[in-house]
């Protein structure tokens, strides 16, 4: 097995090109060594310079605050990259961290495994993140310990392959979409497009990768939030 994460998880998908990027602010250089420090797989993870909001002019077409907007151009660059890479052809990948994540003690193992046994049609894999929408349709188990998923909130830790990568540029670029919702951030507009059914979105049952206690960046807030994981408590249909 290759030593790098990274690598190993190309492996598992027939040798695919592979990047693994993680968003953060250069005036944050504590978070991004906060994030190395407590990271698994450090040496797979390349730093991603966030969008930063406190020097952006949120267009008049969206409402959401600065740092939000800066969140949402900071996904689109990386989501851009990726394709400059090629990685939306042949079945190429990019994993997505932000600098807030905080990983299980058996990541490294438990991810491998997830991403080998997904069901091999799958667009995106979310590592993180909080199951929405449970009373319209839960997550449903399609193997033991992974489940498909209807709408997943938060961007903290994903993985998306081929095709997906150009379709999730597409969508959070549209500016008519943002004028019609102008008040959704970066992962309610993710959201938006696997409720559409146009992705295959899958999940651990339990989260592998949580949020790490601090203040947010996106919403600017001074609140600190304790650390959150989100495990799904809702029926597996």
């Amino acid at each position: 097995m290759p030593e790098r994460w990274i690598d190993a998880v190309s492996a598992v998908l027939g040798g695919v090109p592979a990047r693994c990027w993680c968003v953060t602010l250069a005036r944050r250089p504590e978070r991004w060594a906060a994030f190395r420090d407590g990271c698994p797989i450090a040496e797979s993870v390349e730093k991603f310079d966030a969008v930063d909001g406190a020097t952006c002019t949120v267009p008049s077409v969206s409402s959401i605050p600065a740092g939000a907007w800066g969140c949402l151009q900071s996904h689109l660059a990386i989501l851009r990259k990726a394709m400059l890479h090629g990685l939306h052809r042949d079945g190429g990948i990019v994993v997505a961290f932000e600098d807030d994540a905080v990983f299980a003690p058996d990541f490294r193992e438990r991810s491998l495994d997830l991403i080998s046994r997904c069901p091999g049609g799958w667009d995106m894999i979310y590592l993180g993140g909080q199951h929405t929408h449970g009373s319209e349709r839960h997550p449903r188990r399609v193997a033991d310990g992974i489940v498909q998923a209807y709408s997943v909130n938060r961007t903290h830790a994903f993985v998306v392959r081929g095709a997906a990568i150009a379709a999730a540029y597409v969508h959070l670029a549209d500016l008519g979409l943002i004028a019609a919702t102008p008040h959704r951030h970066v992962d309610h507009r993710l959201e938006e497009l696997h409720r559409s059914g146009r992705l295959a979105v899958y999940a651990p049952e339990r989260w592998l990768v949580g949020q790490r206690e601090g203040s947010s960046d996106v919403t600017m807030s001074r609140r600190k939030d304790a650390e959150r994981w989100w495990h799904p408590d809702v029926v597996l249909g």
